[in-house]
């Protein structure tokens, strides 16, 4: 879905679900943090409809930008242009100076009402039901379509779908460069995993000073919420964990987490998708208690107390991994050889 702001230039692309209502209307669904939701109250506050498009199809690179978590101003378009290597070429609609991608199978067109509303949902979402509730009906004015458009979709439900896979890469790509580029903090990897319903973010970074870890989860904590509220739990691992491999994430987390020292608190959060078990106190204060865990060995112990993992890495003379991963073709196997030189223990 496509959006411009009120009174600037500013243009939203967010995928987001959308409802038949009948044949000339719809209803969408956008969280309360949606860029989407902040321009349409501007709209309502002049109580002027807000005008929008829907895009099907086009380039890949056009979807995977809709999931992009973006600060306020930033272009999509040049976005999903950088993404694609190529520019993203852009018509104007039909009834709106919107503009769209000009590959797209079917456009959408039309005006969300200031005033009216309809019943969306219930709809299947992050392993629960939505609940039907009442959103700003969509009146459509113009359909525009290629010669035999080819329509994309996206089932969704318990099994993560198309939109899940996206959603956990394009936020972990976000939280990985505001480390990198705005706070300067040397994160190995940052990774938004499915198979945790997006409830935890794990963050792999060295150990270089005490109370790193902390620096790391907070910093994460005060993004939630520009990030639809998904995690309020935070796990820290070494930068010497595959982040490849989800067995050795979930090893590192049971096997290092101390059970009274490495869970920390942290109150006040957003209610987020997934935060269903709330006590009637939390639903009235609109907020709920996170944690960050802390799986780093303990600074004070030396290299000597660091016990060898039952891996690869852990299990080979760096020399003889080094052989092996040379002549690996060589050996009647295909591809090329995966192994981590960081995580490689010294014999």
């Amino acid at each position: 879905m496509i959006v411009k702001d009120y009174d600037s230039d500013w243009v939203v692309w967010e995928n987001v679900r959308t409802m038949v209502i009948d044949g000339k209307r719809l209803v969408s669904n956008w969280a309360d943090n949606s860029k989407i939701t902040e321009i349409y109250e501007k709209y309502k506050a002049v109580n002027r409809p807000m005008p929008f498009a829907i895009v099907m199809g086009g380039p890949p690179l056009v979807t995977v930008a809709s999931f992009f978590p973006m600060r306020k101003g930033t272009d999509p378009a040049g976005i999903a242009g950088g993404l694609n290597l190529d520019p993203i070429e852009l018509i104007s609609c039909e009834t709106s100076d919107i503009l769209v991608p000009a590959q797209a199978e079917v456009i959408v067109e039309g005006e969300v009402s200031p005033t009216e509303t309809q019943l969306e949902g219930p709809f299947p979402d992050y392993w629960f039901y939505t609940e039907a509730e009442q959103q700003p009906v969509m009146n459509i004015v113009a359909i525009t379509h290629r010669q035999d458009p080819i329509i994309p979709f996206s089932v969704d439900g318990v099994k993560p779908s198309d939109r899940h896979v996206l959603q956990s890469l394009m936020v972990s790509f976000e939280m990985y460069k505001r480390y990198l580029v705005e706070k300067n903090m040397p994160v190995k990897w940052v990774q938004l995993p499915i198979e945790f319903n997006f409830g935890f973010l794990v963050v792999s970074g060295p150990p270089i000073f005490p109370g790193f870890c902390a620096w790391l989860s907070k910093y994460a904590i005060a993004n939630a919420k520009q990030m639809g509220s998904f995690w309020n739990k935070v796990v820290v691992v070494d930068d010497k964990i595959n982040p490849d491999s989800l067995e050795e994430i979930i090893a590192t987390f049971m096997q290092r987490a101390h059970a009274q020292n490495a869970y920390h608190l942290w109150d006040t959060l957003p209610i987020g998708p997934n935060d269903r078990s709330l006590s009637e106190e939390e639903r009235k204060r609109g907020a709920v208690t996170g944690v960050y865990i802390d799986t780093f060995w303990p600074m004070d112990w030396s290299g000597d107390d660091l016990p060898r993992r039952c891996n690869l890495e852990g299990s080979y003379p760096k020399e003889l991994i080094e052989k092996v991963a040379e002549n690996y073709n060589k050996y009647g196997f295909e591809g090329k050889p995966q192994y981590h030189e960081e995580a490689i223990i010294p014999f």
